[in-house]
């Protein structure tokens, strides 16, 4: 059993797959050669999204893959399918998990850095909850998606100083907590300075070594710097109240495409065209 972190399970699985000496299996793992073992890892965990399509595509035999019970989230009987894969999977939980580490109340200023998947993810959960989004990005197909989801100002970082209009939009104070979904630095930085002392910055998205002044970035501003990249399996039930009482994650979905068109969906989001894409078995 895998699991991405051991919060993520519930006392009485923890204890039975991994704690208790009676029943848990410990495997070992031999490299039988370094170079196809490394080659497999960066194709799996690298930056080249293409390279994990071909291996998904021609290698990973998803047809025989069994998960056990207990790792399944189960949909409400009226809960869709499309809406189902976005609420188990990392895009809603995700943002739920981030909320829940904010803190974050209505009517907050909430600034989202980088309206990929996942910052379009965090602003729809955060309108949603009630806070006011400011919504940051160079594209402006990103930005009318974030308006479409509840964003109440979007800033195009690209044409404007992102700081200077984010003290115009709220009156100087600064927004109370900011999401940094872009994955690069100018993004952290952003992030820091936008927020008012006192204020919560989140990193969601994966980069590098990022240079930080402690004293006058954190320190002095009594600011509070966090990061996660999943949500706990014990968030779910709490993520099934949020559908119910009206979170509508299928809002994401930009675009359905069938599996021959795999290619043509992968154009379309790497070019920053499209939010969440279904692919249809059937389709």
């Amino acid at each position: 059993t895998r699991f991405k972190g051991l919060g993520e399970m519930m006392p009485k699985v923890l204890w039975e797959t991994t704690l208790n000496p009676r029943t848990r299996r410990l495997l070992r793992v031999e490299i039988a050669d370094q170079i196809v073992t490394d080659r497999v890892i960066n194709e799996l965990m690298g930056k080249d999204a293409s390279a994990r399509f071909r291996f998904i595509m021609e290698r990973a035999h998803s047809q025989f893959v069994l998960a056990p019970d207990h790792a399944i989230c189960l949909l409400p009987d009226d809960c869709p399918f499309d809406t189902g894969v976005l609420l188990t999977g990392c895009t809603i939980g995700h943002a739920y998990h981030c909320r829940s580490l904010l803190g974050s109340q209505p009517e907050d200023v909430v600034v989202v850095v980088g309206l990929g998947p996942t910052g379009l993810s965090q602003t729809l959960m955060q309108t949603w909850a009630g806070a006011n989004v400011i919504a940051v990005d160079v594209s402006s197909t990103r930005l009318k998606m974030a308006e479409d989801l509840g964003a109440i100002h979007c800033v195009d970082s690209s044409a404007v100083d992102t700081i200077a209009a984010i003290g115009e939009i709220t009156h100087g104070r600064l927004a109370d907590c900011a999401i940094e979904c872009a994955g690069t630095p100018d993004a952290i930085k952003a992030a820091l300075a936008c927020v008012r002392p006192g204020g919560k910055v989140l990193c969601s998205g994966e980069q590098g070594v990022v240079p930080l002044a402690i004293n006058s970035d954190l320190i002095r501003r009594d600011i509070t710097m966090m990061g996660t990249w999943y949500y706990h399996y014990s968030e779910y039930p709490g993520l099934v109240d949020c559908f119910h009482r009206g979170l509508s994650p299928q809002k994401l979905i930009t675009h359905r495409f069938g599996l021959g068109q795999a290619a043509k969906a992968f154009r379309e989001y790497e070019v920053g065209h499209a939010g969440k894409i279904i692919f249809e078995p059937n389709g």
